[in-house]
């Protein structure tokens, strides 16, 4: 599964745009989606899931469910085209802060046709991570992208 190239604002060493290619383009493509939250763009308000209005919440199953869904939803629209299946596992992580909320999201994304054929440990498809904390007393947000 192949994906776009993407420019960053920054030069390289041979003073040309740094662009961010495969599977570090689509990490950080997902990764920005996730973060941004909806209604900062105006020409498109539905853009975007803004998990830091769900990280600072109670992580109960009806939250982390909103969640999943919400990060599906905006891949499939924004993201992959119709022929990729989009699969999204979140859980909280347990840590000894209890200032800090921490969620570890999987992104898998599979052709729509070996989907339905691929066993568990088939590897035809891409899978990402990311991590995202958010401290309660300074309502901040940490993300990091785990390839």
């Amino acid at each position: 599964m192949a994906f776009r190239s993407e420019p960053v604002l920054a030069i390289d060493l041979f003073h040309k745009p740094f662009m961010r290619h495969d599977l570090e383009a689509l990490a950080q493509t997902i990764q920005n989606l996730i973060l941004i939250s909806p209604g900062t763009l105006p020409n498109d308000p539905l853009f975007g899931v803004g998990i830091d209005q769900y990280i600072f919440e109670l992580l109960n199953d009806t939250t982390i469910t909103t969640i999943q869904s919400s990060i599906e939803d905006q891949i499939s629209r924004y993201v992959v085209h119709d022929d990729v299946t989009v699969s999204v596992d979140v859980k909280p992580m347990r840590n000894n802060n209890r200032d800090v909320n921490s969620l570890l999201v999987t992104v898998r994304l599979y052709e729509a046709a070996s989907a339905s054929s691929r066993s568990e440990d088939d590897s035809t498809g891409v899978e990402v991570g990311f991590a995202y904390a958010g401290n309660t007393s300074t309502r901040k947000t940490v993300s990091k992208i785990i390839l």
